[in-house]
């Protein structure tokens, strides 16, 4: 009984101190780890030019969430909707646009991409099959 009452008092010792007990997402194992919501979306014609033909941005009917991080290895998790997706180094890239003025992160499988920006504000699927972008704000974009 004095065993486990010591084991105890040490356990809640070192959860009141921080030691041994960084699992989760604050785990230190990643250099990116968020979670956006996303509000408004708006629908766009697509070509190599980019987007135009844009419906205007109007409010979905639930909200979209989308989590995103990326290990230290390089490997990366995209989770839409509570649907994960795990990209290796070389599926993704990470790029700045000086057009919006954020960093970013870009996903390819197939004709398709998505462009997640790290500060949430926006995020950017394409289809070039269909040649159709859509695009997801957390706010409205004006």
């Amino acid at each position: 009984m004095v065993r486990f009452i010591f084991a105890l008092f040490t356990v809640l010792i070192l959860a009141a101190c921080g030691e041994g007990w960084d699992v989760g997402p604050n785990d230190g194992g990643h250099v990116f780890n968020k979670r956006f919501y996303y509000y408004y979306s708006e629908y766009c014609a697509y070509d190599s030019f980019g987007p135009y033909n844009c419906e205007g941005a109007s409010s979905m009917s639930s909200y979209m969430w989308v989590g995103l991080r990326i290990d230290r290895d390089g490997m990366a998790t995209l989770t839409l909707d509570g649907d994960s997706f795990v990209f290796l180094p070389g599926e993704y890239s990470e790029g700045y646009d000086y057009s919006y003025g954020g960093d970013y992160y870009q996903f390819y499988e197939g004709d398709e991409e998505i462009t997640v920006y790290t500060d949430g504000f926006e995020m950017i699927f394409v289809d070039e099959l269909n040649d159709e972008a859509i695009y997801y704000y957390a706010d409205l974009p004006f």
